[in-house]
């Protein structure tokens, strides 16, 4: 399976994702689906953790690299490279 199907499947979220503190607020929401769609992109492997960066208009990779590791525990690049543990995401 490829990277991106792993970590959504690991996703677990019961009842609806506003529920879970983190994402009370509406930006809650829409940077959890930023770090889905990054993690799309970067799962196909021929797409830099900067460009994803910048097409998800994060000022900088380090920016993103902070917010992804925070959503998915694991680093952007080790993800593109498919070494990541499978858990749930918070």
């Amino acid at each position: 399976m490829d990277a991106l199907s792993d970590a959504l499947r690991s996703l677990r979220i019961s009842g609806s994702m506003f529920i879970d503190a983190d994402l009370k607020a509406p930006w809650g929401a829409a940077t959890q689906r930023r770090m889905i769609l990054a993690a799309r992109d970067l799962s196909d492997g021929g797409t830099s953790v900067k460009r994803v960066a910048k097409r998800y208009r994060y000022g900088s990779e380090a920016v993103f690299t902070k917010a992804f590791g925070k959503t998915f525990g694991t680093p952007p690049a080790a993800f593109r490279r498919g070494q990541y543990e499978n858990q749930e995401i918070h």
